[in-house]
């Protein structure tokens, strides 16, 4: 519980998904970000801070079907400088490397 790190990493839940998408398997909690792909990112980037050492970085793959732009908001209302350092287009999607400072 009280362990800091200067490193994390998460590759996270970030699909949007609804009831119909659910599976009754742990895979679920690999895609699973909830109606908006949101719910796991957003309690993560309200927590992280408490987990990071001073001037950490977090290092986070997301989805642009969950918003990158309120992703990088909410790390900069949180004390952190957040950018997106890499980028790649799917066929329906454009996977990100966001990479947070705190500060």
């Amino acid at each position: 519980k009280d362990q800091k790190f200067d490193v994390i990493l998460f590759n996270t839940p970030y699909l949007p998904t609804d009831s119909d998408d659910i599976i009754n398997d742990d895979l679920n909690y690999a895609f699973d970000g909830g109606l908006d792909g949101r719910n796991v990112i957003d309690r993560f980037i309200n927590q992280v801070s408490n987990h990071l050492n001073d001037k950490g970085i977090v290092q986070m793959i997301q989805s642009s079907l969950s918003d990158n732009e309120k992703t990088l908001n909410m790390f900069d209302r949180n004390g952190f400088i957040a950018e997106i350092a890499e980028s790649e287009k799917f066929f329906f999607e454009e996977i990100v490397l966001i990479n947070a400072y705190k500060i």
